[in-house]
């Protein structure tokens, strides 16, 4: 029976490999293909930049080659998003109630839509 051989990469750790971690930025405004709709809305995706941090104990972090971070552990850097169109009504969430500004007569709170 023949047997492939499984290449394995080592990378050795000269101080703690805990040290090492991901960082994320923010995802970017969720981009829709404007060549398959000429609305700008409908589904699209998002991005962030990645990378991997060198947090010594003492001193500043510092970016680092990819390879130190845990590879299993490694965030996702593009993801599905959805513009929704202007004939589709959308309710979010609600917010604080907040003051009427003062030109009206009666004092009514009204609660913000976020």
């Amino acid at each position: 029976m023949f047997h492939s051989p499984i290449v394995y990469e080592a990378i050795p750790c000269y101080s703690e490999c805990s040290q090492y971690s991901w960082e994320t930025e923010p995802w970017s405004p969720c981009e829709i293909n404007s060549e398959q709709n000429s609305l700008h809305c409908g589904e699209g995706r998002q991005t962030r930049k990645i990378r991997c941090i060198n947090t010594p104990e003492e001193g500043e972090e510092e970016t680092v080659a990819n390879r130190f971070c845990n590879q299993s552990e490694i965030p996702l850097d593009t993801q599905k998003c959805t513009l929704y169109c202007p004939s589709e009504c959308v309710v979010s969430e609600w917010g604080r109630w907040t003051q009427c500004p003062q030109d009206y007569k009666a004092i009514t709170l009204f609660p913000n839509s976020v």
